[in-house]
């Protein structure tokens, strides 16, 4: 049987950077596009034939904003991923999704038909707000018009999957602009919506200006009162448009849910290729330089690393003796402490988790969606449920009213999902 694989690909360049990112991302200067993709590819060619043992089930290509540069070089990373994959093993790019973000402003129907062409079936078109100063604020650089056109090159060029994204909580924006923002998405039919509460990133444009420190405790309490009521507001409107709740933050039409963040929620392993890309590989975190002339160094040329996912960072799991004596995972017995270790890799972090880390990021993350945590599932992976490890906490919090168990699953109910951070603090 062979395991799932998600691959998330970094293409850190953008026309401009917003004024609340705080993500690895600038615009390129002479040959940077060029040399980056070649190292791309170095980094994909020098990984991925640790991987023989996967089938791959997603792609998602973010940043930055990949639509920035030019289509030949999303294709090219297209066709060298599956060549490469498949002269590894036959059928092992087998992806159900392969998603690209996109920005209005960097793409036209023929750049959206080549990215068809090249296998990409799910397009993700960033909009954040559709109120012209709103947009303004953010430093955006497109307007509402652009991202209609946008939406509509994209359904015909042959997407029908498409999903876009709002933002609550700019500063200045009402419980009606946001309404109205909501309802153009509704309008425009796609299939996937998420809307992000704003959250003021340390050392962006933003935290200068408009972080929390900046405000009075009777602001921030509007402010959250706002919060509260465009969560009811969007919830509403869009379940009536047929929309339903599937994570936090995310919604989608039945059968067009988000398959690659899906993975990530639920703990499968995935690997990032880029620039300050994560991966997730047999329990060990690891994360690619953020400098570019060292990532571009390290992935070509004399300084091609020699990479590989040692076995440190397998599971202790699969002992056996430790899955079945649910004792030693009761909360107050857990180590909690992970361990940092070093390989031959430069420019590479790694953190082997912790099984107490393992759990608590099962719990925390299995939360997030609207099914909850499978206990079934959790005990495969630990040889225990969560009830052995966080009794106390789950029956607090199903007093309270803010969990239940659903058959084989412990979920948040729709008011807690609201407030679930705290409720979620607890697993920490």
């Amino acid at each position: 049987m062979y395991k799932k694989l998600g691959i998330y690909i970094h293409i850190p360049f953008c026309a401009k950077k917003c004024n609340y990112c705080d993500f690895n991302s600038f615009t390129p200067k002479e040959n940077q596009v060029e040399q980056y993709i070649d190292a791309l590819i170095g980094e994909m060619n020098v990984k991925l034939v640790e991987f023989d043992d996967y089938i791959v089930q997603t792609v998602f290509i973010g940043g930055g904003t990949p639509t920035y540069i030019p289509a030949k070089y999303i294709s090219r990373i297209m066709s060298e991923l599956k060549n490469k994959l498949e002269s590894i093993r036959p059928g092992m790019y087998a992806p159900t999704e392969v998603t690209i973000e996109c920005n209005p402003g960097t793409v036209n129907y023929d750049k959206l038909l080549e990215y068809k062409k090249a296998g990409i079936n799910r397009i993700s078109i960033g909009l954040q707000s559709a109120d012209c100063n709103e947009l303004c604020l953010l430093g955006r650089i497109h307007s509402f018009n652009q991202w209609k056109e946008t939406v509509v090159a994209a359904k015909n060029a042959g997407f029908n999957n498409i999903s876009t994204d709002l933002i609550s909580g700019i500063p200045g924006q009402t419980v009606d602009t946001f309404t109205q923002s909501l309802d153009c998405v509704i309008d425009s039919d796609v299939n996937h919506i998420s809307v992000y509460s704003l959250i003021i990133e340390e050392g962006t444009p933003f935290y200068d200006k408009y972080n929390p420190d900046k405000y009075t405790e009777e602001q921030l309490d509007e402010i959250d009162e706002t919060d509260r009521k465009i969560y009811a507001i969007t919830k509403e409107k869009l379940e009536a448009a047929g929309y339903y709740r599937y994570e936090i933050s995310n919604y989608a039409k039945p059968g067009y849910e988000s398959v690659h963040n899906i993975g990530y929620w639920t703990r499968e392993e995935y690997i990032g290729f880029g620039i300050s890309a994560a991966s997730l590989i047999r329990n060990v975190r690891t994360t690619n330089t953020d400098d570019f002339n060292k990532y571009i160094y390290y992935y070509t040329g004399v300084g091609m690393l020699d990479f590989c996912y040692c076995d440190t960072g397998k599971s202790v799991l699969n002992d056996t003796e430790n899955a079945v004596d649910s004792s030693m995972y009761q909360s107050n017995a857990v180590d909690g402490s992970s361990s940092l270790y070093q390989n031959n890799v430069e420019g590479v972090q790694m953190e082997s988790l912790s099984v107490s880390q393992q759990m608590s990021e099962f719990m925390i993350l299995g939360l997030r969606l609207s099914k909850g945590v499978s206990y079934e599932r959790f005990f495969e992976e630990f040889g225990c449920t969560p009830g052995d490890v966080y009794n106390d906490i789950i029956e607090k919090w199903m007093e309270l009213g803010y969990l239940v168990l659903d058959e084989d699953y412990l979920k948040c109910t729709d008011e807690a999902l609201d407030v679930c951070n705290v409720i979620m603090s607890d697993f920490v």
